[in-house]
């Protein structure tokens, strides 16, 4: 059976009793369509259960994005010296992921060891931004804000990254 869903924002209770209510096996795939980080208390928990899962296929969502931008830094000791010379464009990144729930998903991430940090880099990174899916005889196109743009016959590939992360043509913050 496929499964899908989106906008777990780090709910990893709710998460866990979708999973168990449908019976959730091996056999299954869950695509979690984006944002499943932020705003809820457990983001970390929901990515390091997904990361177990071979068959969850994540989709990058802009909670994602914007924290990926983010985490780099965060992985890097910050001394007095560091901080003095903080880019104006990471202060910026920083607010503005903390502004949209990003905090929680931050104080989580401090908590990991620096393998576990590196491991859930790693995860982020290979999240797709799209996934074509046939199920039930029909064919479905998977993005976390849609398709901006969208012209039936226009293929996946020229799509831009803002037009499936946003769905808007070009964002000059991110």
């Amino acid at each position: 059976m496929k499964y899908c869903m989106s906008d777990i924002h780090g709910n990893y209770d709710g998460y866990i009793k979708m999973l168990e209510q449908v019976n959730f096996s091996d056999s299954d795939t869950l695509y979690v369509v984006g944002d499943a980080i932020d705003r809820g208390q457990k983001s970390i928990q929901v990515l390091q259960d997904m990361m177990e899962r071979s068959n969850v296929i994540p989709i990058m969502g802009n909670h994602e994005h914007m924290g990926r931008l983010c985490l780099d830094f965060l992985m890097e000791e910050h001394t007095r010296e560091c901080i003095a010379t903080l880019d104006e464009t990471i202060v910026r990144r920083l607010l503005e992921w903390q502004n949209v729930g990003g905090q929680v998903t931050m104080d989580g991430f401090h908590k990991l060891s620096t393998k576990e940090k590196r491991d859930i880099v790693n995860y982020i990174d290979r999240f797709s931004l799209y996934e074509e899916v046939s199920a039930g005889g029909k064919d479905f196109v998977l993005v976390h804000a849609g398709l901006c743009n969208f012209a039936v016959d226009r293929p996946m590939k020229d799509y831009q990254f803002f037009e499936l992360l946003f769905n808007i043509f070009q964002r000059n913050n991110f």
